[in-house]
């Protein structure tokens, strides 16, 4: 009898070491799931960069910052006056919803090139030639705006001399400003444009981090499998020993978790906090944009990590405190057998 009763001692002992070591593992595990599950929902996420966009109001700053201001870019015109009047053209005669829809092709295109093997993307290109009837209307409105400012020449009525005179404003450097960007505008050559190089030298100064973006999908489903195999194997060896089975998945799911907050915390408190020091030479209001954009996917991958380890912590604190009050109020169905 006694060793009957050594027997059944040990057998219970091997299965809470068993139980035990799959606990552990559960933490790094679960950890590389948190992991690449925000990474699978941000990085290689078209949706996450175009909400992104929106939230940073990036289509409307496009119009009536950004694109004037590459218009205007390495030119003369150094007028504020004239630089509004470009705006107000560019604003009117571009549609905020064809540049969105630009940005989505490009970003679509982009993260398919990012998230597969080169071979299977031959390249990354954008077309351009809808944007003509845009190109025409912006020349033709600043055709018509360059015919309503009037000249200071000496043949030209004493209003508009008396406004040369006294005011600021020198409506021929506005005429000339006008006249300049218009066939600036209309040199431009919309085609087909290739962003392949562009996104291929970026990706090579990057070899790991693609690495990791191809094998995100993997690095998911693994964990995954292996998450759901140990919670399994856990729920198999205390089937009879309810209240243990329970610490055994919820304990190590709260540290898992907990580690997720504080990884995102960390990171994010290294992440600089001025992303101007990257500096694309382009205009300012270029950069700006630009510069907010990348904060906000920066910052909205740690939120995003930050959420789903906070939703997992709290549902197992939830679970292993309703067990603790279920193993109270039924004993007998929760009694300990281990």
């Amino acid at each position: 009898m006694e060793e009957g009763e050594k027997k059944v001692v040990f057998y219970w002992s091997t299965k809470k070491t068993a139980s035990l070591i799959c606990a552990i593992l559960i933490v790094p595990v679960l950890i590389v799931f948190l992991l690449s599950l925000t990474l699978k929902t941000t990085v290689i996420s078209s949706g996450f960069y175009k909400s992104n966009l929106k939230k940073i109001d990036a289509y409307d700053r496009l119009i009536q910052e950004g694109i004037p201001s590459l218009i205007l870019a390495d030119s003369k015109q150094s007028n504020e006056f004239s630089g509004e009047i470009i705006s107000f053209v560019v604003k009117k005669a571009i549609n905020p919803v064809w540049i969105e829809n630009l940005s989505n092709i490009i970003i679509d295109k982009t993260i398919a090139f990012l998230s597969s093997p080169h071979e299977r993307i031959k390249n990354i290109d954008v077309n351009l030639l809808e944007a003509e009837s845009f190109q025409t209307k912006v020349s033709d409105g600043l055709t018509i705006l360059g015919q309503l400012v009037p000249s200071c020449s000496q043949a030209q009525v004493d209003a508009a001399s008396s406004i040369c005179k006294n005011s600021g404003t020198n409506l021929n450097l506005i005429k000339s400003d006008i006249e300049a960007t218009k066939e600036k505008v209309n040199k431009i050559n919309l085609a087909t444009v290739d962003i392949e190089s562009g996104v291929s030298q970026a990706n090579a100064s990057l070899g790991i981090i693609h690495t990791l973006i191809v094998n995100i999908n993997a690095y998911f489903w693994t964990s995954l499998a292996i998450l759901v195999a140990l919670i399994i194997t856990i729920i198999l060896l205390q089937l009879s020993n309810l209240p243990m089975m329970a610490k055994f998945i919820s304990l190590p799911m709260i540290i898992g978790s907990a580690s997720g907050l504080l990884i995102a915390f960390i990171t994010q408190s290294f992440t600089p906090k001025n992303f101007d020091l990257v500096n694309l030479n382009l205009p300012p209001e270029m950069q700006s944009i630009i510069t907010d954009f990348i904060a906000k996917n920066a910052l909205g991958v740690f939120h995003r990590l930050e959420i789903i380890s906070a939703i997992i912590l709290a549902l197992f604190i939830i679970k292993i405190w309703s067990v603790k009050i279920l193993e109270k109020r039924n004993f007998k169905f929760f009694g300990r057998t281990g």
